[in-house]
């Protein structure tokens, strides 16, 4: 399978789940020649992987019951290189347990968390992780590398059609500034701290809240209209979880107000962007305008997980 067809399988949205199997009751019905230990969900009968060929895989990570990672975050496949049998260790975990697999085997097992992930999730029950892992395709060897290469590349569709939505995006957020500066805010509402939100399509009234990873794009507008950020200048989208404050507060709010699949666009205010002193390239009491465009929502907790993805 060549590199555009990879790129195709991995913007389908296919999310790999944990199947029946509860973080704190795993314990493996299959163990490599190592001892290492893991959960095989689904045997597909084939080859096991080769020395040399890439496993494309996707990956969920969990910590006790919150998803930490996932690599449809980026809607990108992993690939893992497969090494020599006869070299692998013990410690290489994903090495060893690949090494079993073959092409649609799905997996979950646990993995040490490293010294940097202690501290992060000191106050944690658990100190590993619950991997779960697909393997979704294989590539020949040194595809690897051509799969990355493929994904920088600015002239490969994905990022032709992205840069597209991009300036489609940049066009609204313009017409609607130049709409509210003329006093026409017709279907703005204020959202939260004098936050104003105009809703463009939206599919639900389910808002998103603050416990769920959120994959979208965001276009920002100064208010004297010169541009400040695309995210469609990136191959992936945008990806947080909302309830980790990881950027300005008006952008985690505009989010928990919007819904799946929902385009809006919103007014905030210097005090929820980047406060009266402002930052970088950012002018003091500067207010911004936003265009957002929320294409999947992941939940962080594994309750509402599987029931959204109806998982027993």
């Amino acid at each position: 399978m060549n590199s555009r067809a990879k790129i195709s399988i991995a913007m389908l949205y296919c999310l790999f789940a944990l199947f029946s199997c509860k973080n704190d009751s795993l314990e493996g019905n299959t163990t490599t020649k190592f001892g290492n230990k893991f959960f095989l969900h689904k045997d597909v009968p084939g080859e096991t992987l080769k020395k040399e060929y890439v496993a494309f895989c996707r990956v969920n990570r969990w910590v006790d019951d919150s998803l930490d990672l996932s690599s449809d975050f980026r809607s990108q496949l992993l690939p893992f290189t497969i090494g020599d049998p006869n070299e692998i260790t013990k410690e290489a975990l994903v090495q060893d347990i690949l090494s079993n697999l073959s092409l649609g085997d799905s997996i979950s097992a646990y993995q040490e968390m490293d010294s940097l992930s202690l501290i992060k999730y000191k106050t944690s029950k658990s100190k590993r992780f619950i991997m779960n892992l697909k393997v979704d395709s294989i590539g020949e060897p040194g595809s690897s590398a051509a799969y990355f290469e493929y994904l920088q590349n600015t002239q490969n569709p994905l990022f032709i059609e992205r840069a597209k939505n991009g300036e489609l995006s940049k066009e609204t957020l313009k017409a609607q500034i130049d709409l509210y500066k003329n006093q026409s805010k017709q279907g703005y509402v204020e959202i939260d701290s004098s936050i104003q939100m105009k809703s463009i399509s939206k599919f639900n009234n389910e808002k998103l809240g603050y416990h769920n990873w959120i994959i979208f794009d965001v276009v920002s507008i100064f208010e004297d209209g010169s541009s400040f950020m695309n995210s469609y200048n990136s191959v992936s989208s945008n990806y947080i979880n909302n309830a980790n404050y990881s950027t300005i507060g008006g952008i985690h709010t505009a989010l928990a107000n919007m819904s799946e699949g929902e385009e809006a666009v919103f007014y905030i205010p210097f005090g929820m962007a980047y406060k009266q002193d402002g930052g970088g390239v950012v002018p003091p009491n500067t207010n911004l305008f936003l265009h957002i465009k929320v294409h999947k929502v992941i939940p962080d907790q594994l309750g509402v997980y599987k029931k959204k993805y109806g998982i027993n």
